[in-house]
């Protein structure tokens, strides 16, 4: 069943996450107050990155503009946030 809704229901958030990370690494030292970037990729998600001196955090959102996946780096990793058909197949 897992397989049926990674393939069929859940966006593709592997890949979003891994170039947002990247960006995200591209901007780790920065010393300012604070640096908001928005940055437009592929199958149409889209990214709201800021970074500061000490906190980074990130949105992904899908087509819909409906989050899909957000970073902090006080937490140090990226959360799921799940859509309303992911939670409609797990009930």
């Amino acid at each position: 069943m897992r397989d049926y809704q990674a393939q069929h229901i859940s966006p593709e958030r592997e890949r979003a996450i891994a170039r947002v990370s990247q960006l995200i690494g591209q901007y780790d030292r920065y010393e300012g107050g604070g640096e908001n970037i928005l940055c437009l990729f592929g199958s149409f998600h889209t990214a709201g990155v800021s970074v500061g001196a000490h906190n980074t955090t990130a949105h992904i959102a899908d087509e819909r503009r409906r989050m899909i996946a957000s970073y902090n780096s006080g937490y140090g990793a990226w959360t799921m946030v799940p859509t309303w058909e992911e939670m409609q197949f797990d009930y």
